[in-house]
């Protein structure tokens, strides 16, 4: 009985988290005032896909969540789990990194961006490929 408890459990906080992914389209979508096809033109996909999507049953590509996030111009990981990624404290323990990191703030703010873009991509793309497999599973 408890196995089954654990599974039922386990299986609401999927069906929890792709809910949040879906309303987090949802919401985008509709602050950029864009309506579903709009959106579904402008990422090269069917206006049911983006249906779909926005009703929780279907989890796209990563390659779609990566336009979605460029069209809605948030990281991946926001879409995905609406969190922007702020920790309140960063302890870094790879000295050599973190003087990388340090350096960061010599550069202009163009560097600083396409810095950010790409890591903030790295970092999503791990992120979403554990929740696709979490939801999978």
């Amino acid at each position: 009985m408890q196995s089954l408890d654990r599974d039922i459990l386990k299986m609401a906080q999927k069906k929890l988290k792709l809910v949040n992914f879906a309303e987090n389209v949802r919401r985008l979508r509709k602050e950029k005032e864009l309506s579903q096809s709009e959106l579904a033109k402008a990422i090269g996909a069917h206006p049911n896909h983006i249906t779909r999507i926005e009703n929780g049953r279907y989890i796209p590509a990563l390659d779609t969540v990566m336009k979605l996030a460029e069209v809605f111009q948030v990281p991946l990981d926001y879409l995905v789990s609406g969190s922007n990624g702020s920790p309140e404290a960063i302890h870094i323990e790879d000295q050599a990194f973190a003087e990388k990191m340090r350096l960061l703030n010599s550069l202009d703010k163009k560097e600083r961006e396409a810095i950010t873009l790409f890591i903030d991509s790295v970092l999503s793309q791990k992120k979403l490929l554990a929740f696709a497999k979490e939801i999978a599973s």
